[in-house]
């Protein structure tokens, strides 16, 4: 805003000191209309004014036409992949998988800040995690980067699986049996927690384009 300013300003000056120089000039020729002199230095001005004006709405025109083009582009875009994979994007979304985005984003950010709790975090990250596995092999996948994302996704959570004590996280464990296991659990969760935040990564490179969002396309 401040650089526009300097710039509007700069300009106002420029026009002062052309009708001032060649006001000047020009009356210095001929000294008997220094009036008509200025006069003229001015219509010079008005003239370059004038093209100037054209040229910047021409150029403002332009760029707007280039921003809806390319806004009916991504909308277009968007509308042929949700023709394409309306069925896919329908189950996702039934499946309630931005829901279980949020519970695994949630657990995970919970298990770096506890240290009692760590067992009753990773016992959750195993629930969201067995409701992606169960999305994977009920929603048929049309797109081949969802199809890449998951098989990232679960190439991720068998090695979340492979930690020793996560194995021993399970319902059916006593007090002293989760006291145990959640003193060992310690000293992975830095480890498990760079493990879900990779498989948020993928789940939130699953284009998730909905109708609502398709209808904001042109806005």
């Amino acid at each position: 805003m401040k650089d526009k300013l300097n710039l509007i300003l700069l300009a106002v000056i420029g026009v002062f000191a052309f009708v001032l120089f060649f006001g000047f000039i020009l009356s210095n020729i001929d000294r008997d209309n220094k009036l008509e002199a200025f006069t003229l230095a001015i219509s010079f001005v008005g003239i370059f004014a004038t093209f100037g004006g054209a040229y910047l709405g021409a150029k403002i025109a332009g760029e707007n036409a280039l921003n809806l083009k390319e806004k009916e582009i991504k909308y277009e875009r968007k509308k042929e992949y949700i023709m394409k994979h309306h069925k896919m994007l329908s189950d996702l979304e039934s499946k309630g998988f931005n829901t279980i985005k949020q519970e695994l984003n949630k657990w995970n950010n919970n298990l770096l800040n506890e240290n009692e709790q760590v067992y009753a975090c990773v016992l959750s990250i195993k629930e969201v995690l067995k409701q992606i596995k169960s999305i994977q092999n009920e929603v048929e996948i049309t797109d081949i980067i969802c199809e890449n994302k998951f098989k990232e996704i679960q190439k991720n959570i068998e090695t979340f699986e492979k930690i020793k004590w996560v194995n021993g996280v399970h319902h059916n464990l006593d007090a002293l049996g989760k006291k145990r296991v959640n003193e060992n659990l310690i000293n992975d969760k830095h480890e498990i927690f760079r493990l879900i935040k990779k498989i948020e990564y993928s789940l939130d490179g699953i284009p998730k384009y909905d109708i609502y969002e398709l209808e904001k396309g042109l806005r």
